[in-house]
């Protein structure tokens, strides 16, 4: 643990005492079906690890995180997009910057399509 964890969290944990806490509780909700509250505490695990200094595991979890919105959500609800744009800054802290690329520049098209569509039915 750094010493920033141990001073101050800035990610609230909830109920939960360890991002490891707040992973197993997702896995289990989305055993579960509850699959909102399982990509939500996998976005909150993937947080904590990344405030942590492990991006390496903020990656693994927003993807897991991705999945689920992607699966239930759709690939351009909102919450769909935020998971997408927590994935990219995860992989840029992670020093994987081609996917980082990649999945930032899919998503600001993505984005700026969507922003489209909504001016046109304005």
């Amino acid at each position: 643990m750094n010493a920033r964890r141990d001073l101050h969290r800035t990610v609230d944990l909830g109920d939960h005492d360890s991002p490891d806490e707040v992973e197993a509780a997702a896995v289990e909700a989305a055993v579960a079906g509850e699959f909102d509250e399982a990509r939500c505490l996998f976005v909150l695990a993937g947080e904590a690890h990344m405030e942590d200094g492990d991006p390496g595991r903020g990656v693994s979890l927003f993807r897991r995180a991705l999945e689920l919105a992607e699966e239930h959500l759709g690939a351009d609800d909102e919450d769909t997009l935020v998971v997408r744009g927590f994935l990219g800054r995860a992989l840029t802290e992670a020093s994987l910057f081609l996917e980082a690329e990649e999945v930032l520049t899919e998503l600001l098209v993505d984005r700026d399509r969507l922003l489209e569509i909504g001016r046109a039915h304005v």
